[in-house]
């Protein structure tokens, strides 16, 4: 299984904001979180689901890949822009990855997860549904920020 399994609970990768403690005990939900992020974008949607064609039905829940359009290229493996790939993308419309004849040597993105995932733009920008409702569906497998990060002296 891929490391992403084995960090998130089977509550569908929520993480419950627990407020108080100590200093301690916030600086380390801090770093469990820091490196949550860091996993999700190392191997989010890198690897191929394991149950059978349409029967998962986690959908971004789920940290592995159901289709061309969901899959996403390792960061860490592939050396992509965040920029989509012209032979995929048309307009608004991310087209199939495989109408790209470079394939996984393309140095574009190919699909809409990998642009949100991309070490460039994950978390650059606010998530909507924290900023609207002060929740996200999403969970851990949000791309868009759900903090303000705080600097303390």
């Amino acid at each position: 299984g891929s490391a992403l399994s084995s960090v998130f609970s089977a509550d569908g990768g929520r993480i419950k904001r627990a407020d108080g403690g100590s200093f301690a005990e916030q600086y380390q939900r801090s770093k469990q979180a820091q490196q949550t992020a860091q996993d999700v974008l190392a191997n989010y949607k890198t690897e191929p689901c394991k149950r059978p064609p349409r029967l998962c039905r986690q959908g971004y829940a789920c940290p592995q890949y159901h289709n061309s359009k969901d899959k996403r290229r390792s960061p860490r493996k592939f050396k992509y822009r965040s920029t989509p790939c012209p032979n995929v993308k048309h307009g608004e419309e991310w087209g199939e990855p495989g109408n790209c004849d470079a394939g996984d040597s393309c140095s574009y993105c190919h699909t809409r997860t990998e642009q949100q995932f991309h070490p460039e733009i994950y978390k650059s920008t606010k998530c909507n549904d924290v900023q609207q409702s002060g929740y996200c569906p999403r969970g851990v497998f949000c791309a868009f920020a759900h903090v303000e990060r705080k600097c303390i002296m």
